[in-house]
């Protein structure tokens, strides 16, 4: 065999290999995102069922401030930090759904928590003051934040006037 057709042969073995290795590289690819959205699933019912268990532990509590009613300063306590945690789960799950690039679950992820917290009229009423206090606390120690909104919660307001504009 002559020199030319060695390297005719080399580059062809060549080409293959790179092909072979890249769609190894796409299955690999594929295999990872598959566990990243496994682990993902199993890290939000862990946390469905530790909110769960929470509710369920201070179920007084909860009924009452998903009704808006007056809690003392012990009970507002509780709610206030079950509504942060379902807040966190909900917030949590939608970001690493984004970063998956699997917009259409975080979207579907934020509507359900929207209409989650419109049912619950305490629990929105919580959620809201506890975003406007997160922001006035982000504007004083950086002002230049004053003007960032976050996608997260715009949507959700935006959900709630939806919601709001059906009843009326």
């Amino acid at each position: 065999m002559d020199f030319k057709k060695f390297n005719e042969v080399a580059e062809l073995v060549g080409i293959v290999a790179i092909v072979a290795s890249l769609i190894f590289v796409g299955l690999e690819m594929r295999q990872s995102q598959s566990i990243a959205l496994a682990e993902i699933e199993a890290a939000y019912i862990s946390a469905s069922i530790q909110s769960a268990s929470l509710i369920s532990e201070n179920s007084d509590v909860w009924k009452r401030g998903i009704a808006n009613e007056e809690l003392d300063d012990e009970d507002s306590i509780v709610f206030e930090s079950i509504v942060a945690t379902l807040t966190d789960r909900s917030w949590s799950m939608q970001y690493q759904m984004e970063l998956l690039d699997r917009n259409e679950f975080a979207e579907s992820n934020v509507h359900r928590f929207a209409a989650f917290l419109h049912q619950r009229p305490g629990a929105r009423r919580v959620w809201i003051e506890r975003e406007a206090d997160m922001k006035a606390h982000r504007e004083a120690l950086d002002p230049w934040t004053a003007t960032i909104t976050s996608p997260y919660v715009e949507m959700i307001l935006a959900d709630f006037a939806v919601l709001d504009a059906k009843e009326d």
